[in-house]
């Protein structure tokens, strides 16, 4: 038995998600997260990157995420809503200038005042990813997967109460 069979027992290998949409926010795609982190295991950087529970994921949600365990996937996107949420709020305060007020300003305030509509914009539609048609799309192959289903010898019953709802 090798190390990565005896991984297999505990963190099962698997990707999910769209190829072309981060599966937190649907920005496109830049890395791969690992849902389950394995930072804790000793395993070499080739390992690491093929191995364990993985999404496709901007490089602005896996970062976000970094390291953390969650109890639930759904706590995962929930986490990462919430953050976004933060960020449309912030910018929202900064950026409630109406056109009149903005036309005023010189080019750098007028700038600065466009940048931070444009990412109240982004972070206001990276909140409702999570619940639109196109993210259950996305996430729709977890319904075929063998570790979350009962019927399978491969099930793994931690994961498939992990992802509760999504599978």
């Amino acid at each position: 038995m090798n190390e990565r069979d005896g991984l297999d027992i505990f963190i099962p290998n698997m990707l999910f998600g769209d190829p072309m949409h981060c599966t937190y926010c649907g920005e496109p795609v830049s890395c791969i997260d690992h849902v389950i982190p394995i930072s804790s295991y000793s395993l070499t950087r080739k390992q690491r990157e093929r191995t364990g529970v993985r999404t496709f994921a901007c490089s602005r949600c896996n970062s976000l995420l970094g390291s953390r365990v969650f109890e639930s996937f759904a706590a995962r996107l929930q986490y990462v809503g919430e953050r976004f949420v933060r960020e449309g709020q912030k910018f929202r305060r900064e950026a409630s200038w109406s056109d009149e007020e903005i036309a005023q300003l010189d080019h750098t305030l007028r700038t600065f005042v466009a940048n931070r509509q444009l990412a109240m914009r982004d972070a206001d539609s990276r909140v409702t990813w999570a619940g639109s048609p196109e993210f259950l799309e996305a996430i729709s192959g977890l319904k075929r997967v063998k570790y979350l289903d009962p019927s399978s010898p491969a099930y793994v019953e931690w994961l498939a109460e992990y992802f509760s709802g999504y599978a």
